[in-house]
């Protein structure tokens, strides 16, 4: 191990409940980068005493996450600005091309998955960042948390209660620097612990409110609405977050409650003549004149009941119950080209309840040695029940009134309840053979069940004499290994390779909802798609400077069910995707520190029925992003970070034609600043995001989701967040 292995359970272990365990607290020394300076050591699946991780891991610790929140808006914002592996935000409602290693990521909040099999691309704004205590990112495929990461894990852990009984209130006001349409944000917080007899009672309760504005670009022109995923531009945003903990002894009751609710309501739609010019040759426009009762929504629900016992039969024992309610709403889509749709102008709500539980034992294996192997096994269930259905809108409104006037003609099946229900059992084996030498490997088995009743496609209700689509089940299973070898070559450094199998059950609602007449769901192309990783990695850690390097090579002989021109084409294409990270953390002075992240991604798949690779599309494959910051902190109480992001230009044209997130991509720069001031209680912040005002396109604009200048949004302007927060 490094000469400070506790630098390193800082990146694999402070996500507590996400890695499924609480062990003990240690006061790790201070160290530059993300590093956190009281930890929480995990009985994970991801981290242990006996083996350093074999992948790449990012922690962000709480006051990273503070101080980025006041420049990015969301996680997903801010986690494209300081984690390499993850592609660039889209400065919308989704994290659609937001991909981790050019693969899907598994999202989970204290242990819980966000993650739905109708995969929407909001996963990682259904939290507000309020309540996040750390984030930790676990980059590379795998199959330890079951179905979802074969790009890697997004492991969120909100607040705890804390020893000492402390009291946050806070105001924040956002706002364009060129047209004042300011966000308002207000927020509080407890949290302590009550000391009984019995046990400890520890209790942490946060909740927001936001008033969210418009946002306006480098001219000082409102931005459009996006209208293929969605906004949250003129919204109503309400969060609440507790978490109570009863502890006793080895053992340890917890209950978390996370609840967000998210509505828009605008005045402005996405002028729809801006469509009949040639893609990429215009921005999009608002228009003021928008009626339209239901506009996005985002609702989520999470609830969790944990138990943990410190030594149980030699084990440590954590058990998780969970239940989630999400419901969410898109804009209208005007569809009429598509036959697929039935030609409606249609908008899709996704309405998912998902309950289930997880079991991890550690077990130390004394026969063998009790401090140098180790048995980590348990198991996991799971039961989701998903639709989608839509509403419709009368079309000569739409057209009359150039896409503002939407009247309800009611709501139509689009994908029909499916039911996914899912067990699984796994076990892993840790050993450290010497000093310089330890071994993690092990294997999952999982078992999927999918079944839905007869219905109607969209397609099919728009027909005078509609055939109905039979409904069916089926089932899948998975079984997946894993191994990792680290090999320490100093004090200071360590080597390791990997090989890890992950794989994740295709998006069989976006194949149902499009079925032919004759569809047999036991008969489609719909098996699960297993990934195959392979990483060798490298990282350093010195008095002043942390580094580390990877490079990594995944294949998989079906990719994702892919819909290439909203339903009209499903394939399942081979795909190789192979790349390189790195990142660097230096403490130059007792005053300055510096820093960068470089991420860089090649993928290419080979359609079914083709004998050639061609380049994979700009949606799953991000350009070249290098990150960078400066961190001055002149006293104490004061600091200024001045911070970078570059993304590279990319021609993901097949032949020099254009097709969905087929475009040429150019680069851009973007620079963002954030002053910190401390007044005893008081704390100032102040963020300028898109520093010097750049003109541009984010890459997701570019690529233009609608196929059209709908989409052709642009970026932000200078943009300034103020926040003012007492500490009781």
């Amino acid at each position: 191990m490094l000469k400070d292995t506790k630098y390193y359970w800082t990146k694999v272990g402070v996500a507590a409940l996400a890695s499924m365990g609480v062990c003990q607290h240690i006061a790790a020394q201070p160290q530059q980068g993300n590093l956190v300076e009281e930890v929480i050591v995990t009985a994970s699946r991801l981290s242990s005493d006996i083996v350093d991780p074999a992948r790449q891991v990012t922690v962000l610790d709480y006051k990273d996450i503070q101080l980025q929140q006041a420049g990015a808006g969301n996680a997903a914002e801010l986690l494209a600005k300081v984690v390499p592996g993850i592609g660039q935000a889209s400065q919308t409602l989704t994290n659609f091309g937001q991909t981790l290693r050019g693969r899907k990521m598994l999202v989970l909040v204290d242990g819980v998955p966000l993650n739905t099999n109708r995969n929407v691309s909001r996963d990682l704004y259904n939290i507000d960042t309020v309540h996040i205590k750390n984030i930790q990112v676990i980059r590379g495929g795998n199959a330890i948390y079951g179905s979802g990461a074969t790009g890697g894990i997004i492991a969120i852990t909100t607040k705890k209660g804390q020893k000492e009984f402390s009291a946050d209130t806070q105001i924040a006001i956002d706002s364009s620097l060129d047209e004042y349409d300011t966000s308002v944000r207000l927020s509080q917080g407890l949290s302590g612990l009550l000391a009984t007899a019995s046990g400890d009672l520890d209790y942490s309760i946060t909740a927001m409110h936001r008033q969210s504005g418009a946002y306006y670009d480098a001219d000082g022109d409102r931005i459009a609405p996006e209208p293929s995923q969605g906004d949250m531009f003129d919204a109503d945003i309400t969060s609440i977050g507790t978490k109570l903990g009863f502890s006793y002894g080895a053992q340890r009751f917890q209950l978390m409650f996370n609840q967000l609710k998210a509505d828009q309501n605008t005045d402005y739609g996405s002028d729809a003549s801006v469509t009949a010019l040639p893609p990429g040759s215009v921005p999009a426009r608002a228009r003021k004149g928008l009626e339209l009762d239901q506009q996005n929504v985002i609702d989520n629900t999470v609830l969790s009941l944990d138990y943990i016992h410190e030594d149980l039969l030699n084990s440590h024992l954590h058990a998780q119950l969970y239940y989630r309610d999400y419901q969410t709403r898109f804009y209208p889509f005007d569809a009429r080209r598509f036959s697929s749709w039935g030609n409606h102008i249609a908008q899709s709500y996704v309405s998912s309840e998902t309950n289930g539980g997880r079991v991890t034992l550690q077990t130390p294996l004394s026969f063998i040695s009790q401090d140098t192997t180790e048995l980590l096994w348990g198991m996991d269930f799971m039961v989701e029940d998903t639709e989608m259905p839509v509403t419709t809108y009368d079309s000569a409104s739409f057209d009359d009134s150039n896409g503002l006037v939407f009247v309800d003609t009611g709501d139509k099946t689009f994908m029909p309840l499916m039911t996914h229900e899912s067990v699984a059992g796994f076990a892993q084996l840790r050993h450290r053979f010497n000093e310089a030498l330890a071994l993690d490997t092990g294997l999952r088995y999982e078992k999927i069940d999918v079944e839905f009743d007869d219905f109607i496609t969209l397609s099919q209700q728009a027909q005078p004499d509609p055939q109905i689509t039979s409904g069916g089940n089926t089932d899948y299973d998975a079984l997946v290994w894993n191994v990792g070898v680290v090999y320490t070559l100093s004090a200071n450094t360590e080597l390791y390779g990997a090989y890890n199998e992950g794989f994740e059950l295709p998006d069989i609602g976006l194949q149902v909802r499009y079925a032919p007449a004759g569809f047999n769901l036991a008969d489609s192309d719909l098996e699960p798609i297993k990934t195959d990783n392979y990483e060798l990695g490298w990282r350093g850690s010195w008095d002043r400077l942390d580094a580390t390097a990877a490079v990594f090579y995944s294949t998989s002989d079906l990719g994702r069910v892919v819909s290439d021109n909203f339903g009209l084409s499903l394939s399942r294409n081979e795909e190789r995707i192979q790349g390189v990270e790195a990142s660097i953390d230096y403490i130059a002075t007792d005053l300055l520190k510096v820093g960068a992240t470089l991420t860089y991604l090649e993928g290419e798949e080979k359609p079914e029925g083709s004998s050639s690779y061609r380049d994979m599309n700009g949606f799953r494959i991000p350009p070249l992003k290098v990150t960078g910051y400066i961190d001055v902190s002149p006293s104490a109480n004061q600091s200024y970070r001045l911070q970078a992001l570059y993304s590279g230009s990319e021609d993901y044209r097949l032949n020099g034609n254009s097709s969905f997130g087929r475009r040429e991509v150019g680069s851009y720069t973007t620079f963002d600043f954030i002053g910190n001031w401390l007044f005893g209680q008081s704390e100032l912040k102040l963020s300028i995001e898109n520093l010097f005002n750049k003109d541009y396109f984010p890459t997701y604009a570019q690529l233009l989701r609608n196929n059209n200048n709908t989409s052709h949004i642009p970026a932000r302007g200078r943009w300034a967040s103020l926040s003012f927060t007492y500490h009781w």
